[in-house]
């Protein structure tokens, strides 16, 4: 089928910014295998929104035809039973730390500490994003009780 103003033989590209979301719809606890060493984020994600971008794992991967500048946001709920340690939440992209993606709290124990992480940064397609967890001072495990994940693409760019 052929959209109105589409030249046979061309394809068309979506102008509309793409748009991904998941939500954390099962708790879990991230294992922490050293003290300053950050992990993926542990828990069952479940996709909200899918324009350009596909989901699994606590992934989101952006599947649109152009490379554009996108905002990512990430709100995560968790806590460290056992201490008062300083975590972080940050944001990787194809497997490695944005640079700026990471904020930090100190974290009392029993006491759920909320982080929020926002950064804008390019997204080609197949790249993937994912949130990753530390704990800063022991290897105490941290539990992820909820979190929201978008990545919403940029008008004009």
């Amino acid at each position: 089928m052929r959209l109105p103003g589409q030249l046979p033989g061309h394809r068309v590209i979506s102008v509309v910014p793409g748009l991904g979301s998941f939500y954390i719809s099962s708790a879990a606890q991230t294992t922490i295998s050293g003290a300053g060493t950050a992990v993926k984020m542990a828990g069952t994600t479940t996709q909200i929104s899918d324009r350009q971008f596909s989901h699994a794992d606590n992934k989101l991967t952006y599947t649109g035809q152009r490379t554009s500048r996108f905002i990512i946001t990430a709100v995560v709920s968790l806590d460290v039973a056992s201490a008062d340690d300083i975590i972080s939440v940050q944001l990787f992209k194809n497997g490695s730390l944005i640079t700026g993606a990471e904020q930090r709290s100190d974290n009392t124990a029993a006491k759920p500490t909320n982080i929020v992480v926002m950064i804008d940064t390019t997204l080609a397609t197949s790249d993937y994003v994912e949130i990753y967890i530390e704990n800063e001072d022991t290897t105490a495990n941290i539990d992820v009780t909820q979190g929201y994940v978008m990545i919403q693409g940029i008008m004009g760019e």
